[in-house]
């Protein structure tokens, strides 16, 4: 069984050569990366509720709310 998962796009499913669990950018570019779309949805009227980082997992995400209320994350 492969150790690779399948990449989804407007498309749909591709394949990607990027093992399950490895991250193709450091940290800091996928940062910027996050807070530019978490401030795109908040332009669009979506509310930024927190950061959601841990140091020592190599995570980050914005936690935010939309209009209605629902919440959800942007990573």
């Amino acid at each position: 069984m492969s150790s690779r998962m399948p990449r989804w796009s407007r498309t749909g499913c591709t394949s990607t050569s990027t093992p399950v669990g490895e991250r193709t950018d450091p940290i800091e570019t996928r940062r910027k990366r996050v807070d530019a779309e978490a401030s795109r949805l908040a332009g669009l009227g979506a509310t930024i509720t927190g950061a959601l980082s841990e140091e020592r997992l190599d995570h980050y995400a914005v936690g935010m709310k939309d209009p209605e209320g629902n919440e959800f994350d942007t990573n």
